[in-house]
């Protein structure tokens, strides 16, 4: 009943029980009891979210979105960018950015893996609809850097795709 599911990348804060001893972390340096507003703000400042964005081209406004997003949460991380336009404004603006190969390339997938691990990074965006299909069919190699990848499954990229199967669907 109005419960927000959690997303298994966000570690999730759960308030002290009634009746059980409080921890030190549940105490302040003066010892007395945290708020669970202060408890939630400790746990956060732990809590690194790198996020990457594919094909980022002149999306400024989103990265920037991001970054004000991490930053108002307490979230450490970086906003990383990747685009095969050395000239991209949103390049410019991430906290990390990198030239990669085109998507057709074969040099692309593992230059993605490549900066997926160096980065840490926890969660992937296409923002451009060519990149939806490989991503989806490259999830597996993807999500074995650490990375969750934001795009609906292999088989619903195919009927989005295609008008036929769509009708069909």
């Amino acid at each position: 009943e109005g419960a927000v599911s959690e997303v298994s990348f966000f570690p999730s804060y759960r308030s002290p029980m009634l009746g059980r001893a409080t921890t030190s972390d549940e105490r302040s340096v003066h010892g007395e009891k945290k708020t669970n507003h202060e408890m939630r703000a400790q746990h956060l400042d732990r809590t690194n979210v790198d996020v990457l964005f594919t094909s980022a081209g002149r999306r400024v406004e989103l990265v920037r979105a991001f970054q004000k997003a991490q930053k108002s949460l307490g979230l450490a991380g970086n906003v990383v960018a990747i685009d095969v336009d050395p000239l991209a404004p949103a390049l410019s603006i991430a906290d990390r950015s990198y030239v990669v190969p085109r998507l057709s390339s074969p040099e692309y997938l593992p230059t993605l893996l490549s900066i997926c691990r160096d980065e840490s990074i926890k969660l992937i965006f296409p923002l451009i609809d060519p990149d939806i299909p490989v991503l989806a069919r490259s999830r597996g190699a993807i999500e074995e850097t650490g990375a969750k990848v934001v795009v609906v499954p292999t088989e619903s990229v195919e009927i989005s795709g295609d008008k036929w199967l769509s009708h069909g669907f």
